[in-house]
């Protein structure tokens, strides 16, 4: 391997590495405002109106301010910032090996499900516990799925900066 494509390699990978800590510092912080909706009674859910049941309208609501409710504004922010991490992560995996453009995609579309689920979440006025669950076992996928590659990046790293002998 000559020093020049060691140095292209590493850049690439570096784009991907920081991609990678944005993803997972914002699932972090997903993870800390969900489990506070989810648990703490100081943040009160405002009713979804019932006049609109339906996916769009749910978007609406949670992107216009949610009722007031602050933590669940900065949930649906985050997320929106999760979906574009995740498209930027999936674009520069898909010049790496086969292994991170799988986990990437994984990743993405996991990320996408979570978002899903948490929008039908509130259109069903947050009664329907099994689309909570989805909504969690997507996050818990995506998480794994970008911590796995990045302790495999590393790893390919590490690998790659050490000379042959």
């Amino acid at each position: 391997m000559e020093v020049g494509e060691f140095v292209v390699g590493k850049t690439k990978l570096g784009a991907l590495s920081t991609s990678l800590i944005v993803l997972l510092a914002l699932l972090t912080a997903q993870f800390l405002v969900g489990m506070a909706l989810n648990l703490l009674v100081i943040f009160a859910m405002p009713p979804f109106p019932a006049s609109g049941t339906s996916f769009t309208n749910a978007f609406i609501f949670v992107s216009t301010g949610a009722g007031g409710n602050l933590a669940l504004t900065i949930h649906f922010i985050i997320d929106m910032s999760l979906i574009a991490a995740g498209a930027v992560n999936l674009a520069f995996a898909l010049r790496g090996r086969n292994l991170y453009k799988v986990l990437s995609l994984i990743g993405f579309i996991s990320v996408l499900s979570a978002f899903v689920n948490g929008v039908l979440f509130v259109a069903s006025n947050y009664v329907i516990n099994g689309i909570s669950y989805g909504m969690a076992g997507s996050f818990m996928l995506a998480f794994v799925s970008y911590f796995v590659m990045a302790i495999l990046m590393y790893r390919d790293l590490a690998v790659e900066a050490k000379p042959s002998t």
